[in-house]
């Protein structure tokens, strides 16, 4: 809600045409996306968060392509080529996507806080899992995740190419720094395509914004409202729960998103600290459960409530000068450590595993899946390597050779494990 609403803010001048504050024109926007995409939730449901996400998201990806073309002609005069030769020829070391100690993640917080991070969005976030449990069979689940991965592959070009380019275009003295994007949208694209753009960004964030609404819902519904209590209640009694649900979190969401302007550090990096508070222990025990039968519940909140005193006091209260991420990372064997610790005293029945196939679906898994899964993680470090001093971003970077190593490696993959697989 909170970019949207910048995002529209840029692109229309609300301010100017409206005469307000650059505070109230954000918080009138974030609440007119709000309320709508707050209706379009409590009464689509899941399907029509779903079938609508697909077709904005090939729209939004259309779209986001577009930037960076036109970005370019715009730098080079009219000319594609000499845009791509400045940004190639100077400046070259903002290419390096290689965090430095300096930076705000600096390269080691990939396989630290930036990993569990990854796992909870992509393992446990119930957006996401949502989704896949929500496919025909485990074929078409297998495949929606590995195509997401593939649109991850080309956030490069949709998000830091723009950003690179608004650091050419605009400067570096953009105040606030979440405004580059929709600033270099609305100096770069033509008017007619700005409102291609926008609508297809509006419908990206009724998308995002109705998914975590209906996610929202179906854990209340489905968890916390059978803890509370063990009344068993009909199809219809959950559908008006979960549309009381969707209504509390809209409200909230639109109270809070406003305030993210007050945050100095850009948008990212405010959700990524303040993640750590819910996302690194959650994982922790959804790991534990995973891998450990006996370790009970009580065990498991002692740690959670342990994990966001720590997480705070370390953070906010004492600033330890360590990287947050660094900390994130830190605090996850924390909690796996200390969960187990407690579940030594803290005990229940081992669980026993009900492996019984209940909605009768297909479990076959994708005849590719291998193959493709090896592919996209080459893909990611060729990508690593192509933005790094042994690319991109110095003068005795080999770019060309880069793409070269994958493009063979890739090549080995298809065949060797196809073979396999086929064996």
């Amino acid at each position: 809600l909170y970019t949207g609403a910048i995002a529209f803010n840029k692109i229309f001048n609300l301010e100017t045409a409206f005469g307000l504050s650059y505070g109230a024109a954000i918080t009138y926007t974030v609440i007119a996306i709000g309320v709508v995409g707050a209706i379009y939730a409590i009464f689509g449901g899941l399907k029509a968060v779903a079938v609508s996400d697909t077709i904005n998201a090939v729209i939004l990806v259309i779209d986001a392509l577009l930037v960076p073309f036109f970005a370019l002609m715009y730098l080079g005069d009219g000319s594609f080529s000499e845009g791509l030769h400045t940004i190639t020829t100077t400046h070259i070391e903002k290419w390096n996507a290689i965090g430095s100690e300096t930076d705000a993640t600096p390269w080691p917080t990939i396989f630290t806080g930036i990993m569990v991070v990854h796992f909870f969005y992509w393992t446990t976030n119930q957006a996401i899992v949502q989704r896949c449990l929500g496919a025909k069979d485990l074929q078409s689940g297998q495949k929606g995740i590995l195509i997401a991965a593939l649109f991850l592959l080309t956030l490069p070009i949709i998000l830091n190419l723009p950003g690179l380019l608004s650091f050419h275009i605009l400067g570096e003295g953009v105040n606030p720094i979440d405004a580059s994007y929709p600033l270099l949208v609305n100096k770069v694209l033509p008017n007619w395509l700005q409102g291609f753009f926008i609508a297809a960004l509006f419908g990206a964030i009724l998308s995002t914004f109705n998914s975590f609404l209906n996610s929202a819902a179906t854990i209340y519904c489905k968890d916390l409202l059978p803890s509370i209590s063990k009344k068993v209640r009909s199809e219809e009694e959950l559908i008006s729960y979960a549309k009381k649900v969707s209504t509390i979190m809209a409200i909230v969401t639109m109270i809070f998103a406003p305030l993210l302007m007050f945050g100095t550090d850009g948008i990212f990096l405010i959700t990524k600290r303040f993640a750590g508070f819910v996302n690194i222990p959650i994982v922790a025990l959804f790991a534990v459960g995973m891998f450990n039968k006996t370790v009970s519940g009580k065990a498991a909140r002692i740690a959670l409530l342990a994990h966001v005193i720590l997480y705070f006091c370390i953070v906010w209260v004492f600033n330890v000068k360590i990287n947050f991420v660094y900390v994130m990372g830190g605090l996850f064997v924390f909690d796996v450590v200390l969960m187990l610790i407690l579940g030594q005293f803290l005990r229940r029945e081992p669980y026993i595993e009900n492996k019984e196939n209940l909605g009768n679906v297909d479990l076959t898994n994708w005849k590719y899946l291998k193959v493709t899964s090896v592919s996209l993680i080459l893909g990611l470090l060729a990508l690593y390597t192509f933005l790094s001093p042994l690319g991109m971003a110095s003068e005795s970077g080999n770019p060309s050779m880069v793409l070269g190593v994958w493009a063979v490696l890739q090549i080995i993959v298809l065949f060797v494990v196809r073979d396999k697989e086929a064996k």
